[in-house]
């Protein structure tokens, strides 16, 4: 998730294969929402990101969600394990 509202890494590659298969549902747990908005804020305090990218990071998350493109789901388990091959095999 930090890929996807943040610049880093592989951060385009994420988001051009999101926005590709974005016609499906993307969940993610309650755990990862909040242990995506502790990673931001590290790298805000870390001085690896400014407070404006840290905000605006954090604004895109939360859109992703208000408009249902991301849904919080504390009990979802994937039925596609293929995703994660797909998406590690992007990021390396």
């Amino acid at each position: 998730m930090v890929k996807l509202v943040a610049r880093e890494h592989s951060s385009d590659v994420i988001k051009k294969y999101l926005q590709k298969h974005w016609e499906h549902d993307f969940h993610l747990t309650e755990f990862a929402f909040y242990e995506t908005l502790g990673v931001l804020k590290r790298k805000w305090l870390k001085e690896e990101i400014t407070k404006n990218q840290y905000t605006g990071a954090v604004f895109l998350l939360g859109s992703y969600i208000g408009e249902a493109q991301l849904q919080i789901d504390s009990d979802y388990r994937p039925p596609q394990r293929w995703i994660f091959g797909e998406l590690r095999e992007l990021v390396n």
